[in-house]
């Protein structure tokens, strides 16, 4: 048994952000939306470890990959169930047309499931399907102070 597993830490200033991609596919740092030209891809992550679970021991020179962001940029992960789910042909949705829906609305989550479920048309999903979408802003990352009780 294995797994694949996609880690991301975020800094807290939201300058940097690092990412651990162990057989998941590629990671997509979209940059900030603009009505007129969509988001363009700034970074992509792809998996330079064997899932989890294949190996006996974990390699110990495991490092991630530190990327910058800005405000307004979305980090973008999904598991192959997303980009392998086929249609009634037997054609995959894929890595393609994942991005280009991605890219194409401010906020992705919601129109790369509509337009999953559409090309699926009712086809079963022959793998999991998971997709996570981060936005990058001020506040996501909420800090809470511990108060000292004497």
């Amino acid at each position: 048994m294995f797994m694949s597993a996609c880690f991301v830490e975020i800094d807290a200033d939201m300058q940097n952000i690092s990412v651990w991609n162990a057989g998941m596919p590629e990671v997509l740092i979209l940059g900030a939306f603009s009505a007129s030209s969509g988001s363009a891809v700034k970074h992509r992550v792809v998996s330079k470890y064997l899932p989890l679970g294949i190996l006996h021991d974990i390699d110990k020179e495991l490092a991630p990959v530190r990327l910058p962001v800005d405000i307004g940029d979305r980090i973008l992960m999904c598991s192959d169930g997303l980009t392998e789910a086929t249609n009634a042909a037997g054609v995959a949705f894929g890595m393609e047309r994942y991005e280009r829906v991605a890219t194409e609305y401010e906020y992705s989550f919601s129109p790369v499931v509509t337009a999953l479920e559409s090309f699926c048309a009712g086809e079963d999903f022959n793998d999991d399907v998971s997709f996570v979408e981060i936005q990058c802003m001020p506040g996501i990352l909420k800090t809470s102070s511990a108060t000292k009780h004497s």
